[in-house]
């Protein structure tokens, strides 16, 4: 393939997607404001999407301060000022704790439960969405719930293994 052809292909490509709206068309307060509605988790996981949310978010500290779930938190190797996992304190909803699911990389429904080696290891309990060190969290075996429907086993922080209820 030529330069010239690869040129021709690329601007085809440009052209195609120059009249999609996507939310970088919108002017930047607005999107400041639309940050400002979002949970902890959800403005961390759209820091990481692109750099244009990744510089809007940490230039504006208040934004990630003062969302749902957010807890100051100090890690030894960043200092204080970083915003990580660790200053996500619960996951909102179920579809944030399902979005936890996929950024840890755990799959929950195995019997036997490995952190990630690369990752942070962070999990999430399945009763109350808390997040906490994945250590923390403990196996508990379900036997209303089959194969079938979903986990056999579920991971739960301390405070939700103690404190039975009905639907265990």
């Amino acid at each position: 393939m030529t330069k010239q052809s690869r040129r021709r292909r690329h601007l085809r490509k440009k052209h195609a997607n120059a009249g999609r709206k996507t939310i970088l068309n919108l002017p930047a307060e607005i999107r400041l404001e639309i940050y400002g509605h979002c949970s902890a988790l959800s403005v961390l996981v759209l820091s990481n999407t692109c750099r244009t949310f990744q510089s809007e978010i940490l230039s504006h500290p208040s934004i990630y301060k003062a969302a749902r779930n957010y807890v100051p938190f100090f890690d030894p190797n960043l200092g204080f000022g970083k915003f990580t996992m660790g200053n996500v304190c619960k996951a909102a909803d179920r579809s944030e704790y399902l979005l936890v699911l996929r950024m840890i990389g755990v799959n929950y429904a195995d019997k036997y439960y490995a952190p990630p080696k690369t990752l942070p290891s962070y999990g999430c309990c399945q009763k109350c969405f808390e997040i906490v060190q994945f250590g923390d969290l403990i196996p508990r075996y379900n036997p209303k719930r089959t194969v079938e429907v979903g986990e056999r086993y579920r991971l739960v922080c301390g405070a939700c293994c103690y404190f039975r209820r009905r639907d265990v």
